[in-house]
């Protein structure tokens, strides 16, 4: 009778086993997994860079009025008054309000830390930047001259940058394939098969970065009418993709 018994829950295990298997090779995901299997030809894997240098067409010029005083209003006022004024300036130069933006403004109290003062506010620093996008490389220092004489007396940077970089961009990447076919082409030589079809390919874009020249404000006081000399140089725009070919 035990042994009846015990054959009879074998029976029900191996059913319930069975079952559990059928129902899990029925999920999709497994059942993908099951096909995930090596390739029948073994692969190459090559990955290349391309590389295009191109002129900047564009400049963006940082700057910043900034106005102390022992007022907090005073301080409020005078900044907002200068800022005005350079942004009034630079509009008479023929830059567009829509390539004019203000930004990070910024109030800082400052504090006498001596045995006399303890800690005491002394003045209010205020700060408003001003960022200028300059379309014609050319006016790039004139337009520098025109903040600095207004009232512009903190100069952050000056980044260079090219407004539409597609073809660069497609000219990269055509660079980057070409390379990783010749490099696929060497490995499967050197490796004594051939150049197979091409199963996958992939790829990676790298914005270009904005070349900084770098104006201060110490050096730029006192020049007067005189323009500023401007070195845009050139810009990198890179492309990087992987090529899997199969080998034969």
């Amino acid at each position: 009778m035990k042994l009846m018994n015990k054959l009879k829950n074998r029976r029900s295990m191996f059913a319930t086993t069975l079952l559990l298997l059928i129902f899990l090779l029925s999920i999709p995901g497994l059942a993908l997994a099951q096909d995930n299997t090596l390739p029948d030809k073994p692969v190459v894997v090559v990955s290349a860079s391309g590389l295009i240098n191109v002129t900047p067409d564009q400049a963006r010029i940082s700057m910043a009025v900034l106005k102390t005083d022992p007022s907090l209003t005073k301080a409020l006022q005078a900044n907002n008054l200068t800022t005005e004024q350079v942004m009034s300036a630079l509009k008479k130069a023929g830059i567009s309000g829509e390539n004019i933006k203000t930004s990070n403004f910024s109030v800082y109290p400052e504090y006498d830390y001596s045995e006399k003062g303890r800690g005491k506010i002394t003045s209010y620093q205020v700060r408003n930047e001003i960022s200028v996008l300059v379309n014609n490389l050319d006016r790039v220092g004139e337009i520098l001259n025109t903040a600095i004489n207004s009232g512009a007396n903190t100069l952050n940077y000056i980044n260079f940058t090219k407004a539409d970089t597609l073809d660069a961009e497609n000219q990269a990447l055509t660079q980057a394939v070409n390379r990783a076919r010749d490099k696929a082409l060497v490995l499967s030589n050197a490796a004594g098969r051939n150049l197979g079809r091409l199963i996958n390919i992939s790829e990676g874009y790298s914005q270009p970065i904005p070349y900084s020249n770098v104006v201060y404000a110490e050096s730029a006081k006192g020049m007067g009418d005189a323009a500023v000399p401007i070195n845009p140089g050139e810009l990198q725009i890179s492309a990087n993709v992987t090529l899997i070919y199969e080998l034969e």
